[in-house]
């Protein structure tokens, strides 16, 4: 067989791959539309009985919309390929698809809100309940698993036009007309799946706005919502509980409120705050820092699932907002600072802390430290522009730092830069003598 040949075998196979799949899905939508919609939207009509979800309805109705646009889709593939006894034009077939996928959206949009009062609708409705067992009863299968199969559909036309086009020669106008169709079908899919998230995301919103005091979710225009969920909060001294969401505007960090409820305790504005992963090492488990310009803090999210959607929000909120991990980092974020309980002796000179030899972190690292390794103080850029008392460790190379960037301007000769790297290094004196005030 040359390769022509059997390319044209392979085009051929797909194609009734896709009149097949497609006429027994219509089949599909007909018989339920036959046994459930039209006898439920009549008995609705002539008020035999109500439903306790009247959105429900809707549901239904928009079944009957995409079994029409299918059935037109089968047919618009019968005369193209059928009647024409090859597959010549079946690029014409796909004419179109784009504005069924938007019948689908609508579709897909009711089924959103509507499938979890399907099961308590047939709890509570025995009319209703009687009618959908019937369907099941005939189809052998769920209701749920045919209301699903719209859903599932675009992206079947997707794949299916991806199979005909790798066996479609690429010097032909059916080849150009594929991938135009293709790429239709995409941004439309696109489309309906951010519009379906937008959705979502609206109703989980709610959802957390109805056990939120004080904080307006809902209320601020094209607010988009990328992670919620609990978390353990670790400060100095104690664990908190607290709730995290990520919006596209900001963090918000609610604390529990009257047991069942949240009140904000803090909301960090989009810029203004920094995620950082972090990796296992008891107590910190799935483990997350938040930086931040005055005061960072490290919490456990409720499981690993949890970690790695809270990661993929903030990335999703970055990209949103035109942001990259550069741009924050260059702003200069508080360190975490280390529990005590975590530190029984001092993280550089390794003596014990008693009652009397006390604690202190490092302004910049955040490890907890005694007050020898606490004389040090120095200007931290970006976090400080008054001197800070840092760790032996931290001042050592902050110095560093200073000392080579002043070399490189010396070497540059006298300039406005100089000017500047000379006031910096007369604002920031070298203290001997410790500050006693405990953090």
């Amino acid at each position: 067989m040359s390769k022509n040949a059997d390319l044209f075998k392979k085009r051929q196979n797909v194609v009734q791959e896709i009149i097949k799949t497609e006429h027994t899905y219509n089949m599909g939508l007909q018989m339920l539309n036959t046994l459930v919609t039209k006898k439920l939207l009549k008995s609705l009509d002539d008020k035999e009985f109500s439903l306790h979800y009247a959105e429900l309805r809707k549901l239904f109705a928009k079944l009957i919309d995409v079994e029409n646009f299918s059935r037109a889709f089968v047919e618009k593939l019968h005369t193209t390929i059928i009647a024409n006894k090859n597959t010549k034009n079946i690029a014409e077939a796909f004419d179109g698809l784009k504005q069924l996928v938007d019948v689908y959206f609508e579709y897909i949009y009711a089924y959103h809100s509507n499938m979890p009062n399907i099961k308590t609708e047939r709890t509570k409705n025995a009319a209703f309940s009687k009618l959908v067992e019937y369907f099941e009863t005939n189809a052998k299968d769920t209701i749920e698993a045919f209301l699903i199969t719209p859903v599932q559909r675009p992206p079947r036309y997707r794949l299916l036009l991806q199979e005909l086009i790798k066996y479609t020669p690429k010097e032909t106008q059916e080849y150009t007309d594929l991938n135009k169709y293709l790429q239709e079908i995409m941004q439309a899919i696109a489309s309906v799946d951010d519009k379906i998230d937008v959705f979502d995301e609206y109703n989980k919103m709610c959802q957390l706005q109805s056990s939120v005091s004080d904080f307006d979710i809902i209320g601020v225009k094209g607010r988009r919502m990328y992670f919620q969920g609990p978390a353990t909060k670790f400060s100095r001294k104690y664990t908190n509980n607290r709730y995290l969401a990520i919006f596209n505007d900001g963090l918000l960090v609610l604390e529990s409120y009257m047991v069942i409820n949240w009140k904000p305790n803090k909301f960090y504005k989009t810029g203004e705050y920094l995620i950082m992963d972090v990796a296992d090492s008891p107590p910190f488990v799935n483990a997350i820092d938040v930086r931040q310009k005055d005061k960072s803090f490290r919490c456990n999210l409720e499981d690993s699932k949890a970690k790695v959607e809270f990661l993929q929000g903030f990335e999703k909120m970055m990209k949103a907002n035109n942001l990259t991990r550069a741009d924050l980092e260059v702003r200069g974020f508080a360190p975490v600072w280390i529990p005590d309980d975590q530190a029984p002796v001092c993280m550089e000179c390794q003596k014990k802390f008693t009652l009397f030899f006390r604690r202190h972190h490092c302004r910049r690292c955040g490890k907890c430290i005694c007050s020898d390794c606490f004389k040090n103080q120095i200007r931290i850029p970006g976090i400080s522009e008054s001197p800070k008392h840092v760790c032996n460790e931290c001042y050592k190379e902050l110095i560093s730092r200073e000392t080579e960037l002043l070399e490189a301007l010396t070497k540059r000769g006298p300039s406005q830069e100089q000017e500047k790297a000379d006031d910096i290094d007369e604002d920031v004196p070298f203290v001997s003598a410790l500050d006693q005030d405990s953090d």
